[in-house]
């Protein structure tokens, strides 16, 4: 299934932005790299019933490397990872921009995903 289909799933439901707490709907506009959720254990959006969590995860061979991904959060299992071939860095960011495109950008110039 495409991309964009998981990311709308996760996005249907009422959602929590981590780094504030509250309950509602992401707004295009909303970027940031692990470091800006780093409190959070990385994870920036979390569904209402709370089971599952969008966010940056650690790979498994480089704990400086990032995968941006939908987890399950009890059983912290990766349900779909976004770019398990090009892991990104602590700064490397994830962009909702405000024409409602989302991608992960590598080093303010390339695109991952």
């Amino acid at each position: 299934m495409g991309t964009l289909f998981y990311l709308c799933i996760l996005l249907q439901f009422e959602i929590v932005f981590a780094s504030i707490l509250r309950v509602g709907k992401v707004f295009p506009g909303l970027e940031g790299s692990q470091m800006n959720w780093i409190d959070k254990d990385r994870k920036f959006l979390v569904s209402n019933n709370g089971e599952f969590s969008f966010g940056f995860v650690k790979t498994l061979n480089d704990t400086t490397l990032f995968l941006l991904a939908v987890v399950h959060i009890d059983s912290s299992k990766v349900v779909w990872p976004t770019n398990r071939v090009v892991p990104v860095s602590n700064y490397d960011r994830f962009v909702f921009d405000k024409k409602g495109n989302a991608f992960l950008e590598k080093g303010g110039n390339g695109l991952v995903w």
